[in-house]
């Protein structure tokens, strides 16, 4: 009997649970030329579907957001990272890879599936990612309502991923000429980047300072007290005898 949670979890999971046996496993045993020109061949394929499909969603945005995106996406590691992912030599260890690096370090390695989704095993299936996306536009949008502030340019993405058949081309195309109209950020979020009338750049350059640098400049500080307390110290201990003798002379003439 199948489990009611197991289908979800298995979503877009066929096609490389089925490669292990059928692609990996085989060409190891076999190990000829014929294996390495179909890994050559699939790799090659793979890449340019990855490429042909950044190009294709990064219609619709505008010059500077695509011209971001597509340095983004097609460095030369993403499109590595895409050959490796999407060959069905790779099988499910891109995923299980981008699972364990989420988990330790918050970034994936490959991330670049066709699907789109995220190559976490928890996470990058259409269920998660559906109700995922719908907490959070709906989130914004209670935001957006309650505090009268606009909905972010993430939060629409949000929303318009719940819509039916949005992982399309042409949907994408409508939510990112759509998406260019919200902002980027929140009023809170825009708010926080004015911290008040103290002084903005003496203030913005510790800010971006690390901690241990911080610490350090503050344990400097410190020294450089300390320092010039010990100068004064020995100034006035170099002037104590003159003053001494003044002070005795004095008292001598006061005793006359």
């Amino acid at each position: 009997m199948i489990e009611p949670g197991w289908p979800p979890c298995r979503q877009f999971r066929r096609f490389p649970l089925m490669a292990l046996p059928k692609q990996l496993l085989r060409g190891m045993h076999f190990r000829d030329a014929a294996t390495l020109n179909d890994f050559m061949a699939t790799t090659l394929v793979g890449t340019a579907s990855y490429a042909a499909r950044v190009h294709l969603r990064a219609m619709g945005m505008t010059d500077d957001e695509k011209q971001k995106y597509l340095d983004k996406n097609l460095a030369p590691g993403r499109l590595v990272a895409a050959a490796i992912q999407r060959t069905p030599y790779a099988s499910f260890f891109p995923q299980l890879i981008d699972t364990a690096a989420e988990t330790l370090y918050g970034q994936p390695v490959f991330d670049a599936r066709g699907s789109g989704l995220c190559g976490n095993f928890l996470s990058g299936n259409p269920t998660v990612d559906t109700l995922t996306n719908a907490t959070k536009g709906v989130g914004g949008l209670v935001q957006s309502v309650t505090r009268g502030r606009p909905l972010t340019r993430a939060e629409f993405i949000s929303l318009m991923k719940v819509a039916p058949l949005s992982n399309t081309f042409p949907m994408q195309w409508l939510t990112n000429a759509m998406a260019e109209n919200f902002p980027k950020h929140g009023a809170a979020k825009e708010k926080g980047m004015h911290l008040g009338a103290v002084p903005a750049e003496g203030r913005a350059r510790q800010e971006r300072l690390p901690a241990r640098r911080r610490c350090s400049g503050r344990i400097a500080e410190v020294e450089e007290w300390f320092v010039e307390f010990a100068q004064a110290r020995a100034r006035q201990r170099k002037r104590e005898p003159a003053h001494t003798q003044a002070m005795q002379a004095r008292r001598e003439q006061h005793a006359i």
